[in-house]
């Protein structure tokens, strides 16, 4: 363990004002870096809502969703989200990111987002699902299809 020691009080505040000028100049740094992050969303619980390619997506898979699939995940909160994955999302991954109604464009949004891989992608997409049906105020026979 290494200390120092001044000789007198002047060095000491030279250093703790170079420290102090350290500090500011990385923050600025770190903050310009977070400022040119593309913003995805002004809510942070619903992060696609204003992404028109992922909401028309969300729309249609809303409407190829079961009613008990509705139900459960209007009843859900979103730290139980991740539950869906497995079984929902897997159902999504395999109709709309790999299947016959694979879209290009659908990935190709999320990749722009740094999002590739397909199961994270099915995760976001739950979660944009879960916002929609949560914002709606009731479910009608048109949020579900089967």
């Amino acid at each position: 363990m290494v200390l120092l020691k001044f000789t007198d009080q002047n060095e000491y505040e030279e250093l703790t004002m170079f420290f102090k000028h350290l500090l500011i100049i990385m923050t600025l740094a770190f903050s310009g870096c977070t400022l040119s992050q593309k913003k995805i969303s002004s809510d942070p619980t619903c992060p696609w809502e204003e992404n028109k390619i992922i909401a028309k997506y969300v729309t249609e898979i809303k409407i190829e969703t079961s009613k008990e699939v509705i139900i459960d995940l209007k009843n859900s909160t979103p730290s139980q989200l991740p539950a869906f994955h497995h079984s929902y999302g897997m159902w999504i991954r395999n109709k709309w990111l790999k299947g016959k109604k694979s879209q290009g464009k659908l990935i190709d949004e999320f990749r722009r987002y740094g999002i590739k891989n397909h199961d994270d992608i099915s995760l976001e997409l739950i979660k944009s699902i879960h916002c929609s049906i949560r914002s709606s105020t009731s479910i009608t026979s048109e949020s579900f299809g089967t």
